[in-house]
């Protein structure tokens, strides 16, 4: 099934509202890595690109975020991303449908997400080298590296628990 067979198969609002989820992430494109940052453009990191792309569709309401340092999963395997994610959506199985959410283990605990395009091969993600970008997570050495022992996990903002 491809990427429009898929989004058919759907409820039409659930539909467009991927949709949506999918345009915004596209929008963001090339907008460079700022820790913390949330301005389509002038930076972002992966937490906040997630962030901005759901408030953005009206999909979860703005929040404020809190401080995560920048490498806190060299130093704890405390699953705080998880936890901020679940506040907003539900995880699912796989495989992950276009506009859900897929989360990498890196180091010591989930600390990496993207925008679930057409898995397992296009993501869009925002990474400290080269900011927002297309991604492929069985062919990217970044996410390929940990996904042996830890395979990634899926959320949905449709799915919430």
């Amino acid at each position: 099934m491809n990427l429009g067979e898929t989004l058919q198969s759907l409820p039409h609002a659930e539909h467009l509202q991927r949709i949506a989820v999918i345009e915004e992430a596209l929008e963001w494109l090339h907008t460079p890595f700022v820790s913390e940052g949330r301005v389509k453009t002038a930076g972002t990191d992966c937490a906040q690109f997630l962030a901005c792309v759901f408030i953005n569709t009206h999909l979860i309401p703005p929040f404020e975020k809190e401080h995560l340092p920048e490498q806190w999963h060299l130093h704890t395997s405390e699953e705080k991303y998880i936890d901020r994610v679940l506040q907003h959506a539900g995880e699912i199985e796989g495989p992950p449908l276009p506009g859900d959410i897929a989360l990498f283990h890196v180091k010591k605990a989930y600390a990496h997400g993207g925008i679930v395009l057409d898995w397992p091969k296009t993501i869009i993600h925002c990474l400290r080298r080269g900011g927002v970008q297309w991604g492929d997570p069985s062919r990217d050495a970044f996410l390929i590296m940990e996904q042996r022992q830890h395979p990634p996990r899926f959320f949905s903002v449709w799915n919430r628990k």
